[in-house]
């Protein structure tokens, strides 16, 4: 009969935790230090410890702290040592880093825990809904050389968005018009936009109330298309559609636009993909 395996480590070092996460840290300070303990559990062998380092996407977002580790000899049969280890956010967002322990045991050369920090409950409403359309205020029909005043909100969980509205001139051009931001039949553009306001939502996430941003934006109805002709007489389609970016992304110059996608605006605001926004131009 074969016999019974049991768990067991491997190695006679070890660390704990194995894994550390940080509480919610205001930027430019430092959490209360965690604790790491590394012992030898070799019955009868020392092992001496290198130098101990952090490592990883946002490593210096960790410090190390009291350290007494680094270069000890570790007696056999349970001797140990501890070194701790300060989260210092910086930036916002998730942050992850490996503490390094490096030493002379051959079956674990470089021994590795590692940390990273909890996530706001703020962040993860956020990753949990992206913002979405929620109000809109358009004519169903536009008239060359009129001026009108175009509204809309963002309904979100971050601190800040800014939008952006695009009109995309659909005369004779299949149903995928304005599929994309650059595409040549794209007329008019707002501009990115901060809020004219900021009003609490009716939306909740562990205590953290959604937000609507509200945005206006006035549009001069251009008296001849861009190619210079006339607007059809039968009138002609626009495609409205409406993009948003978040002050993290203007803080890591990323200036890409994400698509909105329509909330609850009613039936006639959908086409068949529910994305997209209809409205007419008449001469």
């Amino acid at each position: 009969m074969q016999g019974v395996e049991y768990s067991a480590q491997d190695t006679d070092l070890t660390v704990d935790p194995v894994v550390r996460l940080f509480p919610v840290t205001t930027l430019g300070t430092d959490s209360a230090p965690a604790e790491f303990r590394i012992t030898n559990s070799n019955a009868t062998q020392t092992r001496t410890l290198g130098a101990l380092t952090l490592d990883g996407p946002h490593s210096d977002q960790f410090a190390l702290g009291a350290n007494t580790c680094s270069g000890v000899t570790l007696s056999a049969n349970g001797g140990y040592c501890t070194v701790s280890v300060k989260f210092h956010p910086t930036s916002r967002g998730s942050k992850g880093a490996c503490l390094l322990i490096p030493s002379n045991d051959p079956e674990t050369p470089t021994l590795t825990a590692f940390m990273a920090n909890y996530e706001a409950s703020a962040g993860e409403a956020m990753r949990r809904m992206p913002p979405v359309l929620s109000a809109l205020t358009i004519p169903d029909t536009m008239i060359p050389g009129q001026t009108y005043s175009l509204a809309w909100s963002l309904a979100g969980y971050h601190l800040n968005y800014s939008s952006v509205m695009a009109l995309f001139d659909c005369t004779g051009v299949a149903a995928d018009c304005g599929a994309n931001y650059g595409d040549a039949t794209r007329f008019a553009e707002s501009g990115t936009l901060g809020p004219v306001s900021v009003t609490p939502g009716v939306w909740q996430f562990n205590g953290v109330v959604e937000q609507r941003f509200n945005y206006a934006w006035s549009f001069t109805v251009p008296l001849k298309r861009e190619d210079g002709s006339d607007w059809p007489a039968a009138g002609t389609d626009i495609v409205i559609r409406f993009y948003s970016t978040d002050d993290i992304d203007q803080e890591r110059n990323k200036g890409s636009v994400s698509l909105m996608v329509p909330g609850n605006l009613g039936t006639r605001y959908y086409d068949t993909a529910g994305r997209r926004i209809v409205t007419q131009i008449k001469p």
